[in-house]
């Protein structure tokens, strides 16, 4: 998957998500059709919204973005209370 396809269907739940300068950010817990979320890595309740557009690549078992960790929303949690987690 290219950063022009945007195909987040193809993702599956729990797919490393590794940002554009390497480091591992965690785990997509939600998919829809224009972001992910991912659970970070030691960070419950710190979850972060990727816009479908900062996906590079989809390959190899992992997703890797086009832009770093700074360059992503967290989360609101209030917004988000009907997510129930097993680690929330």
């Amino acid at each position: 998957m290219s950063a022009q396809h945007h195909d987040t269907e193809a993702i599956p739940i729990g797919t490393p998500v590794v940002a554009a300068d390497g480091h591992l950010l965690g785990s997509v817990i939600e998919v829809h059709p224009h972001y992910l979320v991912i659970a970070q890595e030691g960070l419950p309740h710190e979850d972060l919204e990727v816009p479908a557009r900062a996906i590079a690549a989809f390959e190899d078992g992992r997703v890797r973005l086009s832009v770093n960790k700074s360059a992503l929303t967290a989360v609101d949690d209030d917004a988000t209370f009907h997510r129930q987690r097993p680690d929330a």
